[in-house]
């Protein structure tokens, strides 16, 4: 999806979108899997788009499991192991942060 950042403001704060230019990757239900800062050439661009994966249906099953429950530590977990076997590794230490503070007892706020 392409956001006007000027005049789709709210869609850009529901993405914290707060360099431009901003690329994210999301699985179907709008969860981050991958976020880039700044300008890429095509060639860097192509190289990133090969390397993302193509089947993302493990993400969205797991984005659905959070989206009842946020706190569904089973699914938190998996969705870090799979994030990281992604090579998403950035994405993939929030999902393990948030399973940490879950089994501390902490309540997550997405």
């Amino acid at each position: 999806m392409r956001i006007d950042y000027d005049k789709k403001t709210a869609i850009a704060r529901k993405y914290e979108i707060d360099e431009l230019p901003t690329l994210e990757f999301t699985d179907s239900f709008g969860s981050e899997l991958f976020r880039h800062h700044g300008f890429l050439d095509s060639k860097s661009l192509i190289e990133l788009m090969n390397s993302l994966p193509g089947d993302v249906s493990d993400f969205n099953r797991f984005s659905e499991a959070l989206t009842r429950d946020k706190n569904d530590l089973p699914a938190i977990e998996e969705m870090g192991k799979r994030l990281r076997l992604a090579g998403l590794f950035l994405a993939s230490n929030t999902y393990y942060e948030r399973a940490l503070e879950t089994e501390r007892g902490e309540r997550h706020s997405v």
